[in-house]
């Protein structure tokens, strides 16, 4: 059972996961700091040819959710299926907690892709400083990294593809840092990126610079939001 092997654990661990499948929603409690989960996929991209959406057997795949509550919660190399509810979201993996790493990962969820408010990734709104989203496929989801009320996250180099949206993100508090860099964003339904200040502002050293978007590219919900950090003169290339 991976909560009890969680419960266990003592901060600084590193859970190593052997291929296979473990069901349901499992917390990374707030006590357990600085913890490493390694799946069977660890340090390889998300997004290369031998990683697969449906092919369970090579993968850890957790089929459900993770809670994230514990500082510094490194996830490298799993396989994330379909979520649940977790946190108050819908979601596959829920982080409250600061310094969070997910990386070479895959998100899925299969079924329609529309908007019934699951995401791949969901930042709380209170306590998720300094997330990095790195080097993950996600596919399938209302929304596939979604960032409210967080600064200095970093979501870079991942391949977000056939989600209701790519990516959504909000900032709450004055002066939030967010970069979004190397991403491949394609076939959204109805945006590659929306941005929108609900009662903070993204800070001017935000930037988005250096994504494909391949349909759907950015929509922007604030007026008030500096072009700048749009990245239109950033290397942004946008086709469809």
């Amino acid at each position: 059972n991976l909560q009890l092997v969680l419960n266990s654990a003592f901060s600084g661990d590193t859970i190593i996961l052997a291929p296979g499948i473990y069901s349901g929603t499992f917390t990374i409690p707030s006590s357990l700091t600085n913890l490493t989960i390694k799946g069977a996929q660890a340090g390889i991209a998300g997004d290369i040819a031998t990683r697969s959406n449906t092919n369970l057997s090579a993968e850890t795949t957790i089929s459900g959710a993770l809670q994230i509550l514990g500082n510094g919660t490194v996830i490298d190399g799993v396989r994330v299926l379909d979520g649940d509810a977790v946190g108050g979201e819908s979601a596959g993996i829920y982080v409250s907690a600061t310094g969070v790493t997910v990386k070479n990962s895959v998100l899925y969820r299969s079924g329609v892709v529309d908007g019934d408010g699951f995401r791949g990734i969901v930042t709380a709104l209170t306590s998720s400083d300094g997330l990095e989203v790195t080097a993950n496929y996600i596919e399938g989801w209302a929304t596939g990294v979604y960032v409210q009320d967080a600064g200095n996250v970093s979501v870079t180099n991942n391949t977000l593809k056939n989600n209701y949206v790519g990516m959504s993100a909000d900032a709450y508090s004055n002066a939030d840092v967010l970069t979004v860099s190397g991403n491949t964003i394609e076939a959204s339904v109805l945006e590659g990126l929306g941005i929108g200040e609900a009662g903070g502002a993204w800070a001017t050293t935000s930037s988005i610079n250096n994504n494909t978007f391949i349909g759907p590219a950015i929509f922007n919900y604030s007026p008030s939001l500096a072009l700048s950090v749009l990245g239109w003169t950033n290397g942004a290339t946008i086709q469809g």
